[in-house]
């Protein structure tokens, strides 16, 4: 296991240079905007990001139990994919999720529960296509409604169109 010297050996500056540019352009176009009832009853302390041995990169508040809590940002290296939101007794309550493969970059905005898309969200595909709805363990359910790419939209019960989930253990 690594020394604590050496997981704090990342800066804000550093953190930003793994996020790719398209992400960051995302990001400052479109803050991420926190509904207050998910920032209630947190308390948390801010340490500089730390990498841990999967080469996941975590930038933000920790809880006195040592699992991350409020505000943060999540890289994990091997699914390419980055997390910015909130967080409770390590798990994302809720956020965005980037997910990227290669050139394609796909978006969630929603709530979470264990690390999956649980609740209202959105989910923005690469391909243009928009799904605004309900989510029950990273799949789409319940009530929706779909933008085509060319602007056609589907509204109404949304049945196992897809999947879609962030998972990762620390």
């Amino acid at each position: 296991q690594k020394s604590l010297n050496h997981l704090n050996k990342y800066h804000s500056s550093d953190f930003n240079t793994l996020i790719s540019q398209k992400i960051q352009d995302y990001m400052h176009e479109h803050p991420l905007e926190i509904e207050q009832k998910y920032k209630e009853n947190l308390e948390s302390i801010d340490v500089k990001p730390i990498e841990f041995k999967t080469g996941n990169i975590y930038e933000g508040g920790w809880n006195k139990n040592l699992k991350m809590e409020g505000q943060g940002k999540y890289y994990l290296k091997a699914e390419n994919v980055f997390v910015e939101g909130i967080w409770k007794d390590g798990n994302i309550i809720y956020g965005r999720v980037f997910m990227t493969n290669e050139d394609e970059l796909d978006i969630y905005e929603g709530e979470m529960k264990d690390s999956s898309f649980n609740g209202k969200g959105k989910l923005t595909s690469s391909n243009g296509q928009v799904y605004i709805g309900d989510f029950i363990d990273g799949e789409k359910t319940g009530n929706g409604k779909i933008i085509f790419a060319d602007g056609t939209i589907y509204e109404g019960q949304e049945i196992e169109i897809g999947r879609a989930s962030c998972r990762e253990s620390v």
